[in-house]
């Protein structure tokens, strides 16, 4: 699977703060990096161009610029930056622009609005992909975590895996606002008239997936998939009168109306799944239907080696940046 190097608003930030120097005209120096400079300008647009700054908020962004400039030029003297192609990049725009769900054009465009260019924009992209791809180099085997460590994470840390009761819901809902009737008593009744439609079809064994697609209103999307909430925990989605109500009712069992704030609703419980400890191992769960794609559902050891991983590449980003630093010539003005 495709790993991105960081999300488009990550990236619109990064782009900001680099912008002064591809070109933009900057008001100051305020470091010196290995005979780079990093100007006022720059922190100001790495912090979202905020116009006043605390003083610990102005560290913090200065320490992330100069962690970013040592780091690429760390690239550069290993020959990993010129190694980037123009393939890695449009890659990389692609991605993000997917992400977005924008064209490439949308996504110029957007960048175009806050003045960056298109140079600019790929340079930092072969920026950022160096700059993993040298972590990638340094790290080595320290980055492995081990069968061993997960499953010791695991045993000492089983309340981060305990998951609350859930219920798979089905729903459908009348709102008062859907009636345009002039007064909110006469709004009311007509969606008391509507649910009681909809109820004593379900009593004479209508399905109720059915009957949300027929009563479904345009642009209610949950409606138009057969009423389906999939599933839901008590402190979830659902407001506290319906959660109360979907939380003492059986497996297959209809509601009677439900009244809310918003509408009149009746509920049906699918499928419950009482409180328990996730489940340490992946899992492949049969499709229902067949030619369907047969479900994996991911155990914690998938995100415990994501986490660990995670938290071990950064510890050691940071202890690199720090030599790096150590043995650059860094001037704060």
């Amino acid at each position: 699977m495709h790993k991105p190097v960081f999300s488009t608003v990550a990236l619109l930030v990064l782009l900001a703060a680099v912008e002064g120097s591809y070109g933009a005209t900057a008001d100051r120096i305020v470091a010196i990096v290995g005979g780079e400079p990093i100007m006022r300008s720059d922190i100001d647009r790495f912090a979202g161009r905020r116009i006043k700054m605390a003083p610990r908020v102005f560290k913090q962004t200065l320490q992330s610029l100069i962690s970013e400039r040592l780091l690429v030029q760390a690239a550069d003297r290993e020959g990993i930056r010129a190694k980037i192609t123009d393939q890695e990049v449009d890659e990389e725009v692609e991605w993000l622009a997917r992400r977005e769900n924008v064209t490439l054009e949308q996504l110029r465009g957007k960048l175009s609005e806050l003045g960056f260019s298109v140079e600019s924009h790929r340079k930092l992209i072969g920026d950022k992909l160096a700059q993993r791809k040298l972590i990638d180099q340094k790290i080595g085997s320290l980055g492995t975590v081990t069968p061993e460590e997960v499953s010791k994470y695991y045993k000492t840390h089983l309340d981060e895996f305990r998951q609350p009761e859930r219920r798979h819901v089905r729903m459908i809902s009348v709102f008062f606002n859907k009636f345009k009737v002039g007064t909110a008593a006469l709004a009311r009744a007509e969606a008391k008239k509507q649910i009681n439609e909809i109820t004593a079809k379900l009593k004479q064994g209508k399905e109720m997936k059915h009957l949300a697609v027929d009563y479904a209103e345009t642009g209610d999307d949950k409606a138009a998939s057969g009423g389906d909430w999939g599933w839901v925990t008590k402190e979830g989605v659902l407001l506290p009168a319906l959660a109360e109500k979907a939380f003492a009712m059986k497996v297959g069992e209809i509601s009677g109306r439900i009244a809310t704030e918003l509408g009149f609703h009746v509920i049906k419980v699918e499928e419950l799944e009482a409180e328990h400890i996730r489940r340490f191992e992946s899992i492949t769960v049969k499709a229902p239907e067949p030619g369907q794609p047969d479900e994996v559902v991911e155990g914690a050891q998938v995100e415990i080696r994501r986490k660990l991983t995670l938290k071990r590449r950064e510890a050691f980003r940071k202890d690199y940046v720090n030599r790096l630093w150590q043995k650059t010539c860094v001037e704060l003005f």
